[in-house]
């Protein structure tokens, strides 16, 4: 009975543990690693702004370099190799003796990284077209999303009692994965046994949908939230410590809550297809999420700045799903649209990061807020010309439908 049931189990068993478990290390070590920075080793807000650029600026590369050359690998020995890699670098992150050391580490974990969330990505969206690919899409991004949830309180409490006891358990959740992915591969025949090319869509898959031109509009707004995305998650929680006096799990907490709404959104859009190959209500979404930028902006009251994280998670789940659905549907190289996506994801983030610690450091956080605005404006004027062009392509006017172009 039990090696029935073995059988019967797929990778989806692997896959959205893996996400959650990832995700929850990556908050961990992320918000712990900003205040042990700051703390432990003295570090201003532009220097810690500077270890995302590294870790992403290496994941980029690793997306572009080194994950390609794993396309043709089994999946499961990817996600080991990445998950293992990123627990002993992140690991190394509690002992280092001067912030420079910690740039090589986060450069060393993100190139890590690079070997598992454009494959896991991939894995999951094989071989799927529309409806069934929306559904499988908003339960991965359920998972990782769970994992965000938890993580950012769990980090705020956990530095409360050591500034590097975060980043031990973050590192220690990467290798329990990489215990957990081996476990599957070797106990579970059907991903023991698959034998798949992630890099391009199965043979028996005929029914795919063309590629939309949508998905260029998609991507340059996911990089613009993800500007905004990296000032709330990097430099943020520096000036909600030292301008507004927050705790630290009460910090965790507000992000904490961006996370819930973001998750909450993607339970939504999963169940929902109206916003598929359609221009127009992105640009609505990052319309107001820069009116929830220029609310935090220009309120210290605790229940708007709540409000606003909270409406800033939402927005930021529809560009991400937009950018995730568009780029894949109708593709038959999934691992690289998604390194694509994560790619512009992670310079997004890296860019928000730096820019944000020099201008909050120079200026004032509400100059940054206003940095931020510009970026998602600028990315609503481009994804608008996008979804003229689309639509005028289509013979459609602009403002409708943007339809998928054929190849």
């Amino acid at each position: 009975m039990i090696r029935a049931a073995r059988s019967r189990i797929g990778r989806t068993a692997v896959i959205y543990p893996a996400a959650f478990m990832v995700a929850t290390g990556l908050g961990c070590v992320g918000l712990g690693l900003i205040f042990h920075m700051k703390e432990v080793l003295g570090a201003s807000p532009a220097r810690i702004g500077w270890l995302s650029p590294c870790y992403f600026a290496a994941y980029t590369l690793g997306c572009y370099g080194l994950r390609p050359r794993f396309d043709r690998v089994p999946p499961r020995y990817s996600l080991v190799i990445g998950t293992f890699g990123m627990g002993v670098f992140s690991l190394g992150l509690a002992f280092v003796p001067a912030i420079e050391w910690a740039y090589v580490l986060q450069a060393l974990s993100g190139l890590s990284a690079s070997l598992f969330w454009p494959i896991l990505m991939g894995w999951v969206s094989l071989g799927l077209e529309g409806g069934e690919l929306n559904k499988t899409l908003s339960r991965f991004n359920l998972g990782w999303s769970g994992g965000s949830i938890v993580s950012p309180y769990l980090g705020g409490w956990l530095s409360r009692l050591s500034a590097p006891l975060p980043i031990y358990v973050g590192g220690g959740i990467f290798l329990a994965t990489a215990v957990l992915i081996t476990g599957a591969a070797l106990a579970l025949p059907k991903v023991r046994h698959e034998r798949v090319d992630v890099s391009s869509a199965p043979a028996g898959n005929t029914h795919t949908h063309p590629r939309t031109p949508l998905r260029f509009g998609c991507w340059v707004v996911l990089f613009t939230a993800y500007v905004a995305i990296g000032v709330l998650s990097f430099i943020w929680p520096i000036a909600a410590r030292d301008d507004l006096h927050m705790s630290k799990p009460f910090i965790g907490f507000l992000l904490l809550l961006r996370t819930l709404s973001t998750t909450a959104a993607f339970l939504v859009l999963g169940r929902t297809a109206r916003w598929h190959f359609r221009g127009v209500p992105l640009m609505v979404g990052q319309f107001l999420f820069a009116v929830t930028l220029l609310v935090l902006s220009a309120t210290q009251k605790v229940w708007l700045i709540g409000a606003a994280f909270a409406g800033a998670g939402v927005c930021l789940a529809f560009s991400y799903s937009n950018s995730v659905f568009h780029g894949v549907a109708g593709s038959r190289n999934r691992a690289r649209q998604m390194a694509i996506h994560e790619s512009l994801l992670a310079v997004g983030f890296a860019v928000g990061a730096v820019f944000g610690g020099w201008v909050y450091e120079a200026f004032s956080m509400a100059r940054v807020y206003l940095l931020c605005v510009g970026f998602i404006l600028a990315g609503i004027l481009v994804h608008g010309v996008v979804t003229w062009l689309a639509g005028r392509s289509a013979g459609r006017a602009p403002s409708v439908e943007a339809v998928p172009l054929r190849r």
